[in-house]
């Protein structure tokens, strides 16, 4: 009897082990504050239709008015990181201009790192500072979509870097 029980604690003990270090490591409904604040940025941007013009002043069309101002969850070294990015591949891909019609830049959302989007957002804490976290998030299926960096500005939490984890691209402050 006494051997049954000895082989049976040290059993259960490291699989209770692995058990807490597996669930710890885990996505998540939003906890943190920042995992809160990262929540409420992307089914934010998920929300916005017309995000890609808002983010890029209308993408060639004078008359579109912005109808969310990105500069409120987004550094400015972020959004001029995404410019430039956008302005790269219109230059690649549409000699430097937008075409009515056209596809040029972005076919996807830089924020979300997907074209579409899948609730619930599972969230992860990498590693989190009193101003700044890496922070990942993945759909339902637990897969890491991106990785984020936000930094805590003026008492409100912005992304600073976006990582996707399908594309391998990453945007970021220089």
């Amino acid at each position: 009897m006494k051997r049954t029980v000895l082989f049976l604690v040290g059993v259960l003990v490291p699989a209770s082990s692995a058990a807490l270090t597996q669930t710890a490591a885990d996505f998540h409904a939003p906890r943190s504050e920042a995992e809160r604040a990262l929540d409420t940025i992307l089914k934010r941007a998920d929300a916005d239709k017309y995000q890609l013009d808002n983010l890029f002043d209308g993408r060639g069309d004078d008359s579109f008015r912005r109808k969310f101002d990105y500069s409120t969850v987004l550094t400015p070294a972020l959004l001029s990181a995404l410019k430039e990015a956008e302005a790269a591949m219109v230059r690649k891909e549409c000699g430097g201009a937008y075409s009515p019609g056209d596809i040029c830049g972005f076919d996807y959302t830089p924020i979300t790192c997907g074209q579409d989007f899948q609730y619930p957002y599972l969230y992860r804490t990498d590693s989190a500072g009193r101003d700044e976290a890496l922070l990942s998030y993945a759909w339902s299926d637990k897969k890491r979509t991106a990785t984020y960096r936000l930094v805590k500005q003026r008492n409100r939490w912005k992304i600073d870097s976006v990582a996707c984890a399908e594309s391998g691209v990453t945007f970021h402050a220089n």
